[in-house]
């Protein structure tokens, strides 16, 4: 067998060779050495030494304390010496949050006050009647709807004696609209067979508006409705009222909201008469009859016999404090101030609807709880404060506004703008401490209770004729702007100025402050 072939050599580094060549251009590098040095450092040091300290005691009961067997501390070893000393204590803290209460430290100066803007225009008048108003029909009672884009004004009269002979009206302004309705045009103008004393927007319907007669019956419309706007009307029944309806609202039936399909049936309307009757209503039947009913029966303070009182006014609380619960306000045509509840349950509405199905009408209950301490007069206006849930004002005949609280029988202010009789009052929606009133001779008062709870900060002639003013309505989703009628057929709408609408800092904590007047020892 041949031998196979030996192949290459395995590799192997092999010795390197160092080889030199010598460059032909480049010179030999010269080398040197060099310092440099900085500036010296500086370095100090220093120290500090802390002021002295002391202690300082001081023992809040008296020597009579201490030789009664005071500790000198509050421990809990000698709880009689405690209880002691807090009955030495209290009486002066007591005194301390009263004088709080009543401080005005921390009230806005008034020049502060006179800086702002405080002004109220004239800037629109509207007319429901453009070919006349052949029946001397004024303006009786003012709503805005629950946008506050849309104005309805009812129309009647307030000279009348015995039946009422003269037609009435509802109208209402778009005043988002352009064209007719921004030039005082209005949308609607409903006729109704006798005076239009009072309407009211539903607080959650936009179009969804009723209105009281002088003949005692209810009307609703609808004027989203095309052609028949009209939803129902109530019929005169020994039931219903046989004298005016001097006011009208909308009370949130929550004890049965949330049963039926649509929610605008979850409201009740509560029509109050000049005859001393509070009716509820519904809207989800046809309005041939109230569906609850009470009469305004009270003690007489001087004769101590039950009356039943007249009604010219009336108020719930609105819906911003939560649920709105049954307490409500009337104020009578002879100057009392009555605080009532609703209280009825569907056994209660059975036998309502069975008795007044039948030949005798059924009994009518009082819905008064308290009496607050009244006016001269009858009282023309009454509205729960938006801003503080137990306080409310009135307005009336012997020319004072009242501000009171639900804690307390007696008024926590009077105020007498003028000499002749308040015919319409409001809260600002916008301003706790600022309301208004209208005057039988055509005067606005505009008070700020903040800056001067004495007079009024502003008065605003209405008409230039000295006519009456009997309806005044803020907008309460537009804070610039308030709605009065003119003394005759007409509305004006009034812009009011910066100081007027926004809110001064802590204005609320203020109000709340004034309400706490009520808790104080009348001694």
């Amino acid at each position: 067998m041949e031998p196979e072939p030996a192949g290459p050599p395995p590799l192997q580094d092999a010795e390197a060779t160092v080889v030199g060549v010598a460059s032909t251009w480049r010179a030999a590098g010269e080398r040197g050495q060099a310092g440099a040095q900085t500036e010296a450092i500086a370095r100090r040091e220093s120290g500090v030494q802390a002021g002295g300290s002391a202690e300082a005691g001081t023992q809040t009961a008296g020597a009579a304390h201490a030789a009664a067997g005071g500790t000198g501390g509050l421990g809990a070893a000698d709880p009689a010496a405690l209880l002691r000393l807090f009955g030495e204590v209290l009486p002066l803290v007591e005194e301390a949050l009263r004088e709080n209460v009543t401080s005005t430290a921390f009230s806005v100066p008034e020049q502060l006050l006179d800086d702002r803007e405080a002004s109220v225009e004239a800037t629109e008048t509207l007319r429901p009647f453009p070919q006349g108003n052949a029946h001397g029909l004024v303006c009786t009672g003012l709503s805005w709807s629950a946008t506050g884009m849309v104005l309805a004004a009812s129309f009647g009269r307030y000279d009348i004696s015995g039946w009422c002979e003269f037609p009435g009206a509802l109208a209402t302004w778009n005043l988002g609209a352009r064209g007719g309705a921004r030039e005082g045009h209005p949308e609607h103008v409903l006729e109704t067979a006798a005076c239009l004393m009072c309407c009211k927007f539903h607080p959650q319907h936009p179009a969804l508006v009723a209105g009281g007669a002088y003949s005692g019956e209810l009307y609703v419309w609808d004027l989203s409705r095309e052609g028949d706007t009209q939803v129902g009307k109530s019929s005169i029944t020994d039931v219903s009222h046989s004298e005016p309806v001097v006011q009208i609202a909308w009370h949130h039936d929550s004890a049965r909201a949330g049963r039926r399909a649509n929610q605008n049936e979850d409201y009740h309307v509560v029509t109050l008469g000049a005859d001393g009757k509070v009716l509820i209503w519904s809207i989800a039947g046809a309005l041939d009859r109230p569906i609850f009913g009470y009469q305004l029966l009270h003690l007489h303070g001087e004769t101590l016999k039950m009356v039943l009182w007249g009604g010219a006014c009336l108020a719930f609380r609105e819906r911003s404090f939560g649920r709105q619960d049954g307490a409500f306000l009337v104020g009578s045509d002879t100057g009392s101030v009555f605080r009532c509840f609703l209280d009825y349950n569907e056994r209660a509405l059975e036998q309502f609807a069975e008795a007044a199905g039948g030949p005798k009408p059924p009994k009518l209950n009082s819905p008064i709880k308290a009496e607050h301490l009244g006016h001269d007069g009858p009282v023309h206006a009454i509205q729960w404060s938006p801003h503080e849930r137990n306080l409310f004002l009135t307005a009336g005949a012997d020319s004072m506004i009242r501000i009171y609280s639900t804690l307390k029988a007696q008024p926590l202010m009077a105020l007498e703008p003028t000499r002749v009789a308040l015919l319409a009052a409001q809260w600002s929606p916008a301003r706790p401490l600022m309301l208004c009133a209208a005057s039988a001779d055509g005067t606005l008062y505009f008070y700020d209770l903040n800056s001067n709870a004495l007079h009024p900060s502003l008065a605003v002639d209405a008409n230039g004729a000295r006519d009456a003013v009997a309806a005044l309505c803020f907008n309460p989703m537009s804070k610039d702007y308030v709605a009065t009628g003119d003394g005759k057929d007409g509305v004006v709408l009034w812009a009011l100025g910066e100081r007027l609408q926004d809110p001064l800092p802590a204005e609320h904590l203020y109000i709340e402050r004034f309400a706490a007047l009520a808790l104080q020892d009348d001694g």
